[in-house]
């Protein structure tokens, strides 16, 4: 699976790309897919039958975008208090618009994607069909998709960190051009 923080570069471009109002929302939208794995696994369920639901079309246009709703404010805090950051969470949710919902949406299925395109199960269509859809598995090789899918999106990462460090002119301006800005 690519790594959670791989799927970092979505969220990134869409928000340069459309200006959307909470960066963080989108950030939440592309990775709470992988809390389910976590989840599972630890209910017993091992790789690679640990994602459901949230892995599938339906999650993305439900429950993914309900639960980033509910963590932003979460993580809205945890940073605000970490870094010191002077803002009110409520500044940054009350001005969702339905664009940034349709982002959101597009961060949610794109993590859907890209993980089928690199995993042994893919349950994009649960709830209405149980079977895996490996139809994406590039190469039809799970195990050579997954090391190219991650090594592509570890340098899209990294190139991102490395532009927002050098143009921040500290630790909380960094941190705040790629959590919050």
């Amino acid at each position: 699976m690519v790594f959670t923080v791989f799927h970092y570069p979505i969220p990134y471009i869409l928000h340069k790309r459309f200006k959307s109002s909470c960066f963080l929302f989108l950030i939440l939208s592309s990775t709470v897919q992988d809390l389910e794995s976590i989840l599972m696994f630890f209910f017993g369920f091992p790789p690679p039958y640990n994602r459901g639901i949230l892995h599938s079309f339906l999650g993305a246009a439900t429950i993914d975008l309900i639960i980033a709703l509910a963590l932003t404010p979460l993580f809205f805090l945890l940073i605000k208090h970490l870094f010191k950051f002077d803002y009110y969470v409520k500044d940054f949710i009350f001005k969702l618009t339905f664009r940034d919902f349709i982002l959101g949406f597009l961060c949610c299925v794109s993590h859907i994607l890209i993980d089928s395109l690199h995993h042994a199960y893919n349950p994009v269509f649960t709830p209405f069909l149980k079977e895996s859809f490996d139809k994406l598995v590039l190469f039809n090789n799970w195990v050579k998709a997954s090391l190219i899918i991650q090594f592509s999106f570890g340098i899209l990462t990294l190139w991102i960190l490395i532009y927002e460090a050098g143009k921040a002119k500290s630790i909380k301006e960094f941190v705040k051009s790629i959590l919050i800005d």
